[in-house]
């Protein structure tokens, strides 16, 4: 289900086994040099200072956040309650720890390509759905939010005639407008310059 969640929305999304997860708890803090891990892989990794972590209540590190969960909380054929996690993780950090540890995923990759901000809690509740509706699951009735920096609509003031010249082609204001509200900018014509507004989906684009 998270595979599917991930293709569908391109959010990752990961889940434990909560009877593995000590105290029911599911922490966040930055790993302390040389703590290990057994990955989902079966593969044993030293972590550094600089790596993002989840933790149980015991303070164990259970997951390399953005990367790949650990063994020690892996859904198995015994499971009966699961916990399920999805977050926004930084896309630098992501791909450091991603590069050092030689261990590239499906949600590394994303999360270093950057996901949808505001995109997290509609990925939780699709992951629910396909549970309910495939599993026979029961879903929870609360989640825990916890929020971080949080996300900052941005907009961008866009000159036809600097367009124009990038492009060595003449665009107008009613032409770009055509093209970006379709796609989910959404364009306001201020005269000699368009205010556009960038979707929270679209981390790449930044400047005019």
């Amino acid at each position: 289900i998270s595979n599917y969640v991930m293709l569908e929305l391109g959010q990752p999304t990961h889940t434990y086994d909560l009877n593995l997860v000590e105290g029911s708890i599911l922490g966040v803090r930055l790993a302390k040099a040389d703590e290990e891990i057994v990955t989902l892989d079966d593969q044993k990794r030293s972590l550094s200072e600089a790596d993002m972590a989840i933790i149980d209540g015991n303070d164990t590190v259970i997951g390399v956040a953005g990367v790949m969960g650990g063994a020690s909380t892996e859904i198995n054929d015994n499971t009966t309650q699961i916990v399920v996690e999805a977050a926004i993780w930084d896309r630098l950090t992501t791909a450091k720890t991603a590069r050092r540890l030689n261990l590239r995923s499906e949600a590394s990759t994303r999360f270093e390509r950057g996901v949808d901000p505001l995109g997290v809690e509609r990925a939780l509740e699709r992951f629910c759905e396909l549970a309910a509706d495939i599993c026979g699951a029961t879903v929870a009735d609360v989640s825990i939010v916890e929020d971080g920096a949080g996300h900052t609509a941005a907009s961008v003031d866009v000159r036809p005639e600097r367009v124009s010249m990038y492009l060595g082609h003449e665009i107008s204001a009613s032409d770009i407008k055509s093209l970006l509200d379709p796609i989910g900018y959404a364009t306001t014509d201020g005269g000699n310059t368009l205010s556009v507004a960038i979707p929270s989906w679209r981390p790449d684009s930044s400047i005019e």
